[in-house]
C-alpha cells in the first residue's frame, strides 16, 4: 500500500515538473503581455478551493522560483561571482534570492494596504503579494540576465556593455510603469501620488534587501 501511494506521488511529481515545461512560458509571456490581467488572475484564484487554484497558468511562489532557478543557471554557466559562507551552497543562496524577491511585491503590497487603511491580515495581504510576484518575476529575469551580460562582456565590448545596461533600464521603467499604473487604478489617485507612493514603497523595499543582503553575506 505504501508502494502504491509512493507510485502515485512520483507520477504527481513528475506530471507537475513535466508541465512546467508548458505553463512556464505562458506565464512568463502573460505576465510581459497582459501584467494587469495576471494580478487579476491571482485575486480570483485564490478565491477556489486549493485544488482548483492555478489550473492554467503557474502559481505566483512557483513562477518566481522557476524563474531563480533559471537564472541561476546562466549564472553558472556565465562563472558568476563565487559566494563564501551561507550562501556559497546553492540551495541557500536560491532561498535567500527567493526570499529577497520577495520583500519587493511585499512592500508594493503593505504601502498599499496603508493607503487603503486596510487592517494587516493574511486574506487581505495574499491577493496582493500574489498579484505582485506575476511583475517582479519579469523585473528579477531583466536584471539578472542584464548582469550575466555585463559580466560576459565587461571590459570587451562596449556593445555588450550597452545591452546590459538596455535590459536592466527597460525592465525597471517597465515594473516602475506598471506599478503606478496600479497604484493609479487601485486607489483611486493621482498619477503623481501614484509615483511617489511607488518610489517610496520600491525604495524602502530595496534598503531592506541591501541590509539584509549585507547581513546575510557575512555568515
Amino acid at each position: 500500500m505504501d508502494f502504491m501511494k509512493l507510485l502515485q506521488s512520483l507520477e504527481q511529481a513528475l506530471f507537475e515538473v513535466i508541465a512546467w515545461l508548458v505553463f512556464y512560458p505562458i506565464t512568463l509571456w502573460q505576465a510581459i503581455r497582459h501584467p494587469f490581467a495576471m494580478m487579476d488572475y491571482a485575486d480570483g484564484e485564490l478565491m477556489r478551493s486549493a485544488d482548483d487554484r492555478f489550473t492554467s497558468r503557474l502559481s505566483p511562489p512557483i513562477f518566481l522560483a522557476i524563474t531563480l532557478g533559471l537564472l541561476h543557471l546562466v549564472e553558472v554557466q556565465n562563472d558568476g561571482a563565487k559566494l563564501k559562507g551561507f550562501l556559497s551552497d546553492s540551495t541557500n543562496l536560491m532561498a535567500f534570492r527567493m526570499f529577497m524577491l520577495s520583500v519587493l511585491p511585499l512592500g508594493i503590497a503593505v504601502r498599499f494596504m496603508q493607503f487603503q487603511n486596510l487592517m494587516f491580515d493574511r486574506k487581505v495581504l495574499r491577493p496582493l503579494f500574489y498579484g505582485q510576484i506575476y511583475i517582479s518575476a519579469p523585473i528579477a529575469m531583466a536584471v539578472g540576465l542584464a548582469s550575466a551580460i555585463l559580466l560576459r562582456f565587461v571590459e570587451r565590448s562596449y556593445l555588450g556593455d550597452l545591452a546590459g545596461i538596455a535590459v536592466l533600464l527597460i525592465g525597471g521603467l517597465w515594473y516602475m510603469a506598471l506599478e503606478i499604473v496600479w497604484f493609479q487604478r487601485h486607489g483611486p489617485m493621482s498619477y503623481m501620488r501614484a509615483a511617489v507612493y511607488t518610489i517610496w514603497a520600491t525604495f524602502v523595499s530595496l534598503v531592506l534587501i541591501i541590509v539584509l543582503s549585507a547581513a546575510v553575506s557575512k555568515l
